[in-house]
């Protein structure tokens, strides 16, 4: 620092007890960092620990997304495909429908992590599958003929933040936050109607797809705290727990 600098500093500490200098340094702890090899006192503040912290959980989380999340999700998506297809052969009128909205919206979030067209696709699903594929990448809310509702609020598959890095991560982000928004009111019978079929279906997957999606639900929720609403494994647990174990106790309105 030169010489005009340093007494300048020096006013305006003794006329303000305080003052500014500029930094090239690019994180706030580089400032005390370069202090600590100088010998200067430092007056560590709350934001640096919080930019620290922030840096060190955004590091773990996109850690954890790449190595676990990302299989994770691909995985529960596909074996719940795979199994509504299966459970759906067999099954005609409602419930074959119902098992079909399951195929679709699972085929809509394996679309998004693997950017990859889903083969073997009913043909009564396809025109909703192209929709709403279509719709999440367009990222403008606009009306969802698939979840029944007027505005559905495609704006928040945006991709922000780490999410814009990569295509994996874009990749992941979409997938993801299909699986976190498409809600299902319990006031609507046939929204109840499409999640107890969606919680059957996963208790009826294999175990390595039950697990993949439970320990998927764990870490987000260690991650990020417990969601508000209640979730499909929530739903999947407690009808296990009542016996709702077949088509014919989902198509019961007593069981709803």
């Amino acid at each position: 620092v030169n010489a005009g600098f340093k007494q300048g500093m020096f006013f305006m500490e003794d006329q303000n007890n305080f003052c500014f200098e500029t930094s090239e340094c690019e994180q706030l702890f580089n400032i005390y960092e370069e202090n600590e090899y100088m010998q200067m006192p430092n007056f560590v503040t709350s934001d640096t620990y919080l930019q620290v912290a922030h840096m060190y959980l955004a590091y773990v989380q996109k850690y954890i997304e790449k190595t676990q999340l990302t299989s994770a999700l691909q995985l529960s998506f596909e074996g719940l495909m795979k199994q509504a297809r299966m459970m759906s052969a067999t099954q005609k009128g409602e419930e074959k429908e119902l098992l079909e909205f399951v195929q679709c919206f699972s085929a809509v979030g394996l679309n998004l992590i693997t950017d990859e067209e889903v083969q073997g696709l009913p043909e009564s699903i396809r025109a909703d599958y192209n929709a709403e594929t279509s719709a999440c990448r367009a990222h403008s809310t606009r009306p969802s003929a698939f979840m029944r509702v007027n505005m559905f609020p495609y704006e928040l598959f945006t991709p922000r933040g780490h999410y814009t890095r990569s295509d994996e991560q874009k990749r992941y982000f979409h997938s993801m936050m299909w699986m976190q928004t498409a809600q299902f009111t319990s006031s609507d019978e046939l929204a109840m109607k499409r999640a107890m079929m969606l919680a059957l279906v996963y208790n009826a997957m294999s175990q390595p797809c039950r697990d993949a999606f439970k320990n998927m639900d764990s870490m987000i929720e260690q991650m990020m705290g417990k969601s508000d609403n209640v979730s499909i494994i929530q739903m999947a647990d407690y009808m296990r727990q009542q016996g709702i174990n077949s088509i014919k106790d989902v198509m019961n309105k007593k069981t709803r």
